[in-house]
């Protein structure tokens, strides 16, 4: 079996009263609400109704990493990363305005960028 067939290749979401279904590499990054989870492409956002450690188990790694406890992000859609003074870290995304928050335990994984 090849690497990638192990992790998860499509997403099946709902934007409003459709169905979509949604490439993983396509995907910017996942952020979790009270009971859903919100799935961001450049294209829009649609939601799942699993949770981020669901989907943590069938995503890549090598793609997708956990930023915070509410959100994981898609490596090939990060544009850049700010520090602030303070030492805080927040991530600007190709193709979308948001800038996500990274926590301090996961802010190791962007020392280098």
């Amino acid at each position: 079996m090849a690497r990638s067939e192990r992790y998860l290749q499509w997403i099946r979401a709902s934007a409003g009263s459709e169905i979509r279904l949604i490439l993983a590499e396509d995907i910017v990054f996942f952020q979790a609400d009270t009971k859903y989870t919100t799935v961001a492409t450049i294209d829009g956002e649609a939601i799942v109704r699993m949770s981020l450690k669901q989907l943590m188990g069938q995503l890549d790694p090598a793609l997708f990493l956990p930023i915070h406890r509410s959100t994981i992000v898609n490596v090939r859609f990060v544009q850049g990363v700010r520090r602030a003074l303070d030492g805080s870290m927040v991530l600007s995304l190709k193709g979308r305005t948001e800038l996500l928050s990274v926590s301090e335990s996961n802010r190791h994984l962007f020392k280098m960028m």
